[in-house]
């Protein structure tokens, strides 16, 4: 069953200087933009317990201090503050437009203590609450984020910042790549040699305000998910053909850190098929290293790829920008498993 949450604030992140116009990030698509895209998104959620009494480590202070900090990361990162509309292409695609619309900060409590999620049987049907999640406005996209952050005040001081990602804005591995770029300011700048007074925007300073219904409501739990990881070599084909297949209907999608982002659904795949041996785990895309203020690192990590669409699968090759080897996840419809072997 899902934690019971409440939330308190809704605010918005945007970057601290304005973003230049006309930056983007072309979304390819082959054939029409898939339904169930517009929906795929990436949940991670980290929980932490406050450490050291020399700052402020509560739910609360995270929260203001992450709309300064994260200010500053989405200054060097716009893409992240972006948003999906029509390309001005003559081919009239799809494509990510750099601007200063921002990310969306919720502040939540949850009627529960952290154990009583970390320790459950049912726990990924118990995080469902933790991330804030809407699917994007096919008619009008660019009015939905594509990235939502909400800190979950438990009933035992922890608390845990979930992050839902728009698989068409990033990737699990560019999104904890920037996501550690971000720990690195946040702590720098919450150091207690650097903090001089409370944060500007520390959201108990401010009467909470009723939310709009549309807004305070939690979207309906995903059907569960089984994914596996793979490392693939850096030379593997462009098309979905080329990749480990996720079944008789999926998405593909192929995120290239240094250029654009395409995507293909794929009908009568097959059979569900693996990347080879080489197998991958997501501590190493590096979550767990999350380090926040005074050397608060988390003490539990939870990832999950939520396909979108009934019954469907996600094939996602995320290409790094360095060269080095492809990371694939293959995610398809639990209790089906993924062999190891192609």
């Amino acid at each position: 069953m899902t934690v019971p949450v409440s939330i308190v604030a809704f605010q918005s992140i945007t970057p601290a200087k304005v973003t230049p116009p006309g930056k983007s990030r072309q979304i390819s698509v082959v054939g029409n933009l898939p339904p169930a895209s517009l929906s795929a998104h990436f949940r991670l959620i980290l929980y932490y317990r406050p450490a050291g009494a020399s700052v402020d480590n509560s739910a609360h202070a995270v929260g203001a201090w992450m709309k300064e900090t994260l200010s500053l990361a989405l200054a060097e990162e716009p893409l992240f503050a972006g948003r999906i509309r029509r390309s001005e292409a003559e081919n009239g695609g799809w494509e990510v437009r750099f601007n200063d619309a921002g990310v969306r900060l919720v502040l939540a409590k949850a009627a529960a203590k952290m154990a009583e999620v970390l320790d459950a049987g049912d726990r990924e049907e118990r995080e469902w609450g933790l991330v804030y999640w809407r699917d994007v406005e096919r008619e009008n996209p660019d009015q939905s984020a594509l990235c939502y952050i909400q800190i979950t005040d438990f009933q035992d001081s922890g608390y845990c910042i979930g992050i839902s990602c728009s698989l068409l804005l990033a990737d699990p591995l560019f999104l904890i790549r920037f996501l550690l770029k971000w720990a690195h300011t946040h702590s720098q700048l919450t150091a207690p040699s650097s903090l001089a007074t409370s944060p500007i925007f520390y959201l108990t300073n401010f009467r909470p305000s009723p939310l709009p219904a549309h807004l305070a409501a939690v979207s309906t739990v995903a059907p569960p998910t089984s994914t596996i990881l793979f490392h693939l070599p850096p030379t593997t084909g462009k098309q979905a053909g080329a990749w480990p297949s996720a079944g008789n209907n999926f998405t593909f999608l192929r995120s290239d850190h240094a250029g654009n982002v395409k995507v293909e659904f794929c009908v009568n795949g097959g059979e569900e098929r693996g990347g080879g041996d080489k197998t991958a785990r997501w501590e190493e895309l590096g979550a767990g290293d999350l380090v926040l203020g005074d050397k608060n690192v988390p003490v539990g990590v939870s990832y999950r790829i939520v396909p979108g669409g009934d019954g469907a699968g996600a094939v996602i090759a995320m290409v790094p920008s360095d060269g080095s080897d492809v990371l694939v996840s293959v995610t398809v419809p639990a209790p089906v498993s993924v062999s190891a072997k192609s």
